[in-house]
């Protein structure tokens, strides 16, 4: 799975640099495609793999040091980040490319600074929230030809107003007069039409979020074992058994009833007789993690919040095993319990945390009637993207984009919905079906 992931990041990131070094250029755009191709070969193998391991073993596993749901999540918004990038970029070459520029490109271009003779026109625009002005000034211009000299007019955009002597660039064929000139008041805009690379401004912008959206994957994916809460003199903990795991609704209304989505739980007991139950992220498999951790555990949780707010009950918490396995979630207590007060954790006693500490992960990491539909609509973002590279028009592109864009959102919902019924058919269980 790890080798298909690479190809399908190997591509996507082939297709960004690509886009960015030479995004003017006339569709078909085989190296696009070819970049794409490789992506879509990933997915297609991560999808075959996929449906192969539908028979893997299911249970636990030892993880590194961080809770790994959290690093599940931002590292899914971050592979998100990395579909729409290629799709914009794409759009951007389609509109970007002009066939007058790229008709003088092959007749051997040139790029000149010319003087304005006159200004023929001149339209302002003001930007209401950015108070920033553009001028659209028709102008006319002298251009050097084999042939000898011709006025060419043209429309150029400027911060100030054209003036007759201002200095302009145009791209021309010397040996062409007849394919006329493009003028421009950025050389780099001109240079980018020709096949060169984008401009700079762009080029940072895709690098700068990239950048940002990567640090929010290592930074917030990668949260202690501690939560802020649990710090000496703060926390309360209990000794406490796993005596079941199953599903339940985490929203409680004003008559005790519970709502909303449901989400996994251990329902733990101390050793007064109250139950609790511990919820955890939907990614988790609880029937698995109650038959693993089914024996002695300590528990420990945050304060209870000081507002009065519905669902203020819960709190925040980590189950630790004896063996230095944790798992996070928050706790409540169990219909008809009490939840117990447990005992100060002292000052002066050390918190569970560090790197002794190792998250319990659920197996499968990948499950078939889970993902599935990720890597499909992987699949077709990849295909409507690869369809843009043959040159389907500007209507065309924003059609396609629109597709590629939207594949993984809707699959992010459908597995979602998926994550629900499973997870219906989970009533908690006073034992665990495997109890050790």
């Amino acid at each position: 799975m790890r080798v298909c992931l690479a190809l399908v990041a190997l591509g996507i990131v082939a297709v960004v640099v690509r886009a960015l070094t030479s995004p003017s250029e006339p569709t078909p755009r085989w190296d696009l495609f070819i970049c794409i191709l490789v992506a879509l070969a990933g997915a297609i193998g991560g999808f075959i793999e996929l449906r192969r391991s539908r028979l893997s073993a299911v249970g636990v596993d030892s993880g590194g040091r961080y809770w790994w749901p959290a690093q599940r999540s931002t590292w899914m918004g971050f592979g998100l980040f990395l579909i729409v990038v290629p799709v914009l970029l794409v759009v951007y070459a389609t509109f970007s490319y002009s066939a007058d520029a790229w008709r003088i490109t092959e007749a051997g271009h040139t790029i000149s600074e010319v003087k304005v003779h006159e200004v023929l026109s001149s339209e302002h625009s003001r930007n209401q929230r950015t108070r920033n002005s553009t001028y659209s000034s028709k102008v006319e211009v002298s251009i050097p030809f084999a042939s000898g000299t011709r006025d060419v007019t043209g429309k150029v955009f400027s911060d100030e107003p054209m003036r007759p002597g201002d200095e302009v660039w145009a791209l021309y064929a010397p040996s062409s007069g007849s394919l006329g000139a493009i003028l421009d008041t950025d050389r780099a805009a001109l240079e980018e039409k020709t096949g060169g690379p984008a401009g700079l401004p762009l080029i940072l912008l895709v690098a700068g979020w990239t950048a940002w959206w990567l640090f929010l994957a290592l930074v917030c994916g990668s949260v202690g074992s501690s939560l802020p809460a649990l710090r000496s003199g703060r926390v309360r903990a209990l000794g406490v058994s796993v005596v079941g795991g199953g599903a339940a609704r985490v929203n409680k209304t004003q008559d005790g009833s519970e709502t909303g989505r449901p989400h996994p739980c251990l329902l733990l007991e101390g050793a007064d007789g109250a139950r609790m139950r511990l919820f955890m992220d939907r990614a988790v498999n609880p029937v698995s993690l109650a038959a693993d951790t089914g024996g002695e555990a300590q528990l420990y949780w945050a304060p209870r919040p000081r507002s009065g707010q519905q669902g203020s009950a819960r709190r925040q918490a980590v189950l630790v095993a004896p063996d230095n396995r944790y798992v996070r979630g928050w706790v409540d207590a169990a219909p008809g319990s009490v939840f117990p007060d447990g005992a100060p954790v002292p000052a002066s006693k050390e918190l569970p945390g560090g790197r002794e500490l190792r998250a319990i992960r659920t197996l499968p990491t990948w499950d078939p009637a889970v993902h599935g539909a990720g890597f499909v609509a992987l699949q077709v973002a990849l295909l409507a993207l690869m369809m843009m590279t043959l040159g389907v028009g500007a209507a065309g592109a924003v059609l396609l984009a629109s597709v590629a864009v939207l594949a993984l959102p809707v699959a992010w919902m459908v597995t979602a919905s998926r994550r629900t019924r499973h997870l219906t058919k989970l009533p908690v269980r006073d034992e665990p079906a495997d109890a050790k």
